[in-house]
């Protein structure tokens, strides 16, 4: 990554640490406009998820359905099969957070097809530890077991599955 891209993604973390959305938002607009300026698909990949990101950690649920669409098909155009999946996942997680389970599951399930799909194990895994997030909320522990023990078979070894909502306790 080109050295002013890494300081834009520097900017946003140290921005984000500082829990100023004002100053994240925007340090993630910069970002996402350089990387386009220079070509740079991944990074403005990254850049976009971080922006879902953010309108998750900041409960901003409306910026967060509006711009979803236009990131996913920004990502799937780019085939950024993680940055989808990790992307498409916080509108679970929100969905999750207002307790609308079931809403959750279906955008869940409709992941895990959409990954079966496009031959993704990150978005088998993502769907999989969404569904099993879940299942647990919903007191359904064998179900949830299931679906994270899908995780640990089909989630890439090589890779660290992080999410930065909540933890998922079996």
């Amino acid at each position: 990554m080109h050295q002013l891209l890494q300081s834009h993604s520097n900017l946003c973390r140290i921005a984000a640490a500082q829990d100023d959305f004002d100053n994240e938002i925007s340090s993630i607009r910069e970002y996402i406009n350089e990387a386009h300026r220079q070509g740079d698909t991944e990074a403005e990949g990254q850049a976009r998820t971080m922006q879902m990101m953010c309108y998750y950690n900041y409960y901003l649920p409306d910026s967060l359905k509006s711009a979803l669409p236009k990131n996913l098909e920004f990502m799937g155009k780019h085939e950024q099969w993680d940055h989808y999946y990790s992307s498409w996942n916080t509108l679970v997680e929100l969905y999750i957070y207002q307790d609308k389970m079931q809403i959750a599951l279906v955008e869940a399930d409709k992941m895990y097809v959409h990954a079966k799909e496009n031959k993704s194990n990150y978005g088998i895994g993502v769907s999989a530890y969404c569904m099993g997030g879940i299942y647990q909320t919903m007191q359904r522990f064998s179900e949830a077991k299931n679906r994270l023990k899908r995780v640990c078979k089909h989630y890439p070894k090589k890779k660290i599955l992080v999410f930065y909502y909540r933890p998922i306790m079996l």
